[in-house]
């Protein structure tokens, strides 16, 4: 683990997240069967099946101790994606503003450092059957994706 990583991890306290946030608003219509029931088992498919190839993903937190070392990521022992991919249910129509204030409350829980660090909260009940999708994500000092590249 990078001294940056250790940093931000220290840092974390309730109330002080040192994880990132998105919010995104999507387009509902994909997300849904033709009855327009979100397919909250299909995405969790689809994740699930994506998270193979991204190691980060599935790592968790490893802590040796007191004078044992820095913190390093391990494998998951296992990896239940109902853990990381969800869904909150707001009364529709909702607004941008209904979708940001409960990022804000998702926000500020820290993620649960026993499972990898990242959750994903799909928002449905949106006005024009929109779907919002609140990601969480640990701060690494490098993307699990690799290095980002600025034009």
């Amino acid at each position: 683990m990078r001294a940056a990583d250790v940093i931000n991890l220290a840092a974390e306290a309730p109330g002080v997240p040192m994880h990132m946030t998105v919010v995104a608003v999507l387009d509902g219509a994909p997300l849904c069967d033709p009855a327009g029931r979100f397919r909250l088992d299909a995405i969790r498919r689809t994740v699930s099946a994506g998270v193979g190839s991204v190691p980060r993903l599935r790592q968790v937190l490893h802590e040796p101790g007191p004078f044992a070392g820095r913190p390093l990521w391990v494998d998951a022992a296992s990896f239940d994606v109902s853990k990381h991919v969800g869904r909150i249910v707001v009364p529709a129509p909702a607004g941008e503003d209904a979708l940001l204030e409960l990022a804000a409350l998702v926000m500020v829980r820290p993620l649960d450092r026993r499972r990898p660090l990242w959750r994903m909260v799909f928002v449905t009940g949106l006005a024009e059957q929109r779907i919002g999708l609140i990601m969480r994500c640990g701060r690494w000092s490098r993307p699990p994706l690799g290095r980002v590249r600025r034009r």
